[in-house]
């Protein structure tokens, strides 16, 4: 017996990021309609090969992971303070990424962070 979730929610880091939105433009139309959320986290949706900056870890630049086109696609932008790395286990993310998936629907604010 196949059991389907009503929606389906998407988190992804980094490269998960671009293979999950690579993945949903070629979805049929069952699966993108159940998609509720698409939470990417640092991922780098822009080609940008630009020299180190400020901000930079040495893994993806800060530039890549704030493509235009991504930004302007976006239902909401949160900036973390930490490295490429680091937010994953970064107690911000954590707390907004809960709250996001509690609502569902619009931006979401989280104390302290």
């Amino acid at each position: 017996m196949l059991f389907l979730l009503p929606h389906l929610d998407i988190i992804a880091h980094s490269m998960g990021g671009l293979v999950s939105k690579g993945m949903l433009t070629q979805a049929n139309d069952a699966l993108q309609q159940r998609l509720r959320l698409f939470i990417s986290i640092a991922s780098p949706f822009s080609r940008t090969a630009d020299g180190k900056s400020v901000g930079d870890d040495g893994v993806v630049t800060v530039k890549s992971q704030l493509a235009s086109s991504a930004q302007r696609n976006a239902t909401a932008v949160y900036g973390i303070a930490d490295s490429h790395k680091g937010v994953i286990g970064n107690p911000c993310t954590a707390a907004l990424v809960t709250a996001i998936l509690q609502d569902g629907t619009a931006r979401v604010s989280s104390p302290d962070c």
